[in-house]
């Protein structure tokens, strides 16, 4: 996977909730998948949750690239129910549908994927992954061991559309950044007096994904 430039800028910010919004082909997903794959290889015995209001839409869309992604030799186990993948590295890739609550609420991760996240109650599952980003795995550490930051991760992914998270992300990202084909400033003109620092908005545009076929 080799990133367009404006997809890098996404990989290489530190915030923790990312929200990265783009019609069909922008490339949200492989993007997303990326991030996800890059913490996965870099976080031993972590946790990471794939959330989507179907299992049929993870197997269809995010488990599909996951695959993609993963080479065979690096995954120790692959079951379907319940859908979930072990790394030899011991990081677990757990997926689960939007109403399965009870796990999600016992869930303690340091990655936490929301896909397809515009359906009202995926407000419910993001307020869950922020109080269920807490795997000590997240943790970083210098080299006398002292606590010296996180790579804790919550991802939002979803087409564009006036939904929870217009206001309650968008118009609260200190962050928002965008492909070269859409105009970010009517978001930057209502975002909030004080928005907040840990959170980033992408907007992309499927014309700036110069690796789908020109017809």
């Amino acid at each position: 996977f080799v990133p367009l430039e404006h997809q890098a800028g996404v990989l290489q910010r530190k915030e923790t909730f990312k929200l990265v919004l783009g019609g069909y082909g922008s490339g949200k997903t492989t993007l997303t998948t990326a991030d996800f794959f890059a913490h996965a290889l870099t976080t031993p015995n972590g946790r990471g949750a794939v959330v989507a209001q179907t299992l049929d839409q993870v197997q269809r869309t995010v488990w599909r690239e996951i695959k993609k992604f993963i080479p065979d030799h690096l995954i120790k186990k692959e079951t379907k129910r319940p859908m979930e993948m072990p790394l030899i590295n011991g990081y677990e890739i757990l997926v689960y549908a939007s109403d399965d609550e009870e796990k999600i609420r016992s869930l303690e991760v340091d990655y936490f994927y929301i896909e397809e996240a515009s359906a009202p109650r995926m407000k419910f599952i993001f307020d869950q992954a922020t109080s269920r980003i807490r795997r000590p795995t997240g943790k970083i550490f210098d080299n006398k061991g002292n606590e010296i930051g996180s790579k804790y991760q919550i991802m939002v992914v979803s087409n564009p559309e006036d939904t929870w998270y217009m206001e309650d992300f968008i118009l609260k990202s200190k962050h928002i950044t965008a492909s070269p084909a859409v105009n970010k400033e009517v978001y930057e003109k209502l975002r909030i007096e004080n928005p907040t620092e840990q959170y980033h908005t992408f907007l992309s545009s499927t014309r700036d994904n110069t690796y789908l076929p020109k017809d």
